[in-house]
């Protein structure tokens, strides 16, 4: 390392991390190779557009190498939209060219560890099976049937132990179901870059607080025209539900795009396009969005921020064995 480390070297030492955490997971797959494969693609184009790339890692054996300079003029468009992918053995050799067809994506039963835009792909993954993705904004995402290994964003590596990580939303919410159902939804939201606040409010303390009282939707409010001709659609999505008909995923992303806040308990979506009121001491902070999730904790409400940059971020009241209690951020992307 040098005396002052300068952000290539730390960004270094974190695909080395990487690099040992997936062949922790996947020893016989060359992940350096595929790595390095999409690193140069990124300083690609391809008729002036980013190039983007979706695989397949399979058992098996391939022919040629994919990762050949002698053939990328060739597959550089390929392999790139929603539903078409290359099947490549694991050392990045080609198997065949494919396809997910619409009937082929399944719909998850409950909560899942990965975006929607990934969801054709990991529906066609089989054990020991990867999918590893390259798109136009130059992610990268890695993933087995469980869910998100790895990904790069926004210039730096992140490593993903699903299960841990659900639990560590799950302790935070209290609630089991609205914290494995807030996982799935937050990375779609941080991966479309879209802004976005959601708050938990299971003892609504925080819709008291709202000063647009027409965003809020619960029984006897007085709604704007607009939500209320949404109110039946909206209100009864339930985030502590483990079905995926009940919670309506879709709807509340995109009514998590509206500037404001998405307000809910357990069983409803209590207000949206919410705005907050600030609390006496919630400080100068920089941003609105801040401001709000701030003042919605000191509320006791659970705030979940999503910057319009991808990065996430949970303020809540951490306790210890002991009974002691601190106000603690949990941030990822």
């Amino acid at each position: 390392m040098p005396t002052t480390p300068t952000p290539s070297a730390l960004g270094k030492i974190r695909e080395d991390l990487v690099l040992f955490w997936l062949s922790s997971q996947a020893p016989s797959v060359e992940w350096d190779k595929l790595l390095a494969y999409a690193e140069g693609l990124r300083f690609r184009t391809y008729e002036n557009q980013p190039i983007s790339l979706n695989l397949i890692v399979s058992s098996g054996v391939g022919t040629l190498d994919i990762t050949q300079d002698s053939i990328q003029k060739i597959i550089d468009p390929l392999a790139s939209s929603q539903n078409a992918f290359f099947r490549v053995d694991y050392s990045s050799r080609y198997i065949n060219y494919e396809q997910v067809a619409w009937h082929e994506t399944t719909e998850p039963s409950e909560y899942k560890f990965s975006p929607d835009f990934v969801q054709p792909f990991v529906s066609r993954l089989e054990r020991n099976e990867f999918s590893f993705h390259l798109t136009a904004r130059h992610d990268i995402l890695i993933l087995n049937r469980s869910g998100m290994l790895a990904a790069y964003r926004k210039g730096n590596w992140y490593i993903y132990s699903v299960y841990t990580f659900k639990n560590s939303i799950t302790d935070i919410t209290g609630n089991y179901r609205v914290g494995c159902n807030l996982f799935d939804l937050v990375f779609d939201l941080s991966y479309r870059r879209h802004g976005a606040l959601l708050i938990y409010d299971p003892q609504h303390k925080v819709v008291d607080k709202i000063i647009n009282k027409g965003s809020i939707i619960k029984p006897g409010a007085t709604s704007d025209s607009a939500r209320s001709m949404l109110r039946p659609a909206v209100y009864p999505i339930e985030m502590g539900n483990i079905s995926y008909e009940k919670r309506k995923k879709r709807l509340l992303l995109e009514i998590a795009g509206i500037d404001g806040a998405v307000v809910f308990d357990d069983k409803n979506v209590l207000a949206f396009g919410a705005m907050i009121a600030t609390h006496d001491d919630a400080g100068d902070l920089a941003g609105a969005r801040t401001t709000a999730a701030r003042s919605a904790y000191l509320y006791e409400g659970i705030p979940v921020k999503i910057s319009s940059d991808g990065d996430i971020s949970m303020l809540f009241l951490s306790k210890n064995r002991a009974g002691e209690k601190a106000e603690a951020m949990l941030k990822f992307m």
